[in-house]
């Protein structure tokens, strides 16, 4: 059996170690996973008849398009999340790969980088937990949040990466309006 490595970061014409097989090859991946989550590891597939190993090197997420529904877009995500909870992990989007263009990798400039929230279907998280978590973050419109997208062990959301901001303004004063002795709320 042939091994081949997939790095969806390298998936550009000129990278040293991408062929014209490797679209080929991560496309059948996709379809034969039958799932919109792809595990980085080792995947046994079926090429043009032969079977083969792919080393996929990073996780993918597929979902549909935002801008044409029609149309797939694959994120990349980084191996170390940025942050675990109980019940989340938050990654780092690396960039996009396009199938319309050979899963052409497009890296993502960093005021629309963003980051793909994970939610393991564990201590009773269920869809409608997620859909209701991506509802309150589509309050925020700056985060710009897709709808959810689903695989067989969890559930994504897939939103805009906002870096902590500093403000920088002078508090104003709080006037006390009761003219009265300061608070004895801190004194033993």
């Amino acid at each position: 059996m042939i091994d081949f490595t997939i790095d969806p970061t390298h998936m550009r014409r000129w990278d040293l170690h991408y062929t014209i097989f490797h679209p080929k090859m991560l496309h059948n991946l996709i379809v034969q996973a039958g799932d919109n989550c792809i595990q980085q590891g080792l995947h046994s597939i079926v090429f043009q008849g032969e079977p083969i190993n792919i080393h996929l090197t990073h996780n993918l997420i597929v979902h549909k398009s935002e801008h044409a529904p029609e149309k797939t877009r694959i994120e990349v995500l980084d191996l170390n999340p940025l942050s675990i909870t109980d019940s989340t992990a938050t990654f780092k989007s690396l960039g996009t790969l396009i199938p319309e263009e050979e899963y052409r990798f497009k890296r993502r400039p960093l005021l629309k980088s963003r980051v793909v929230k994970m939610f393991p279907f564990i201590n009773g998280i269920d869809e409608e937990d997620i859909k209701l978590d991506c509802s309150f973050h589509k309050i925020i419109k700056e985060l710009h949040t897709k709808d959810p997208v689903f695989c067989k062990q969890a559930g994504f959301l897939i939103m805009r990466h906002l870096p902590p901001t500093v403000d920088t303004r002078t508090p104003e004063p709080i006037e006390d309006s009761s003219n009265s002795q300061p608070s004895r709320c801190f004194s033993r």
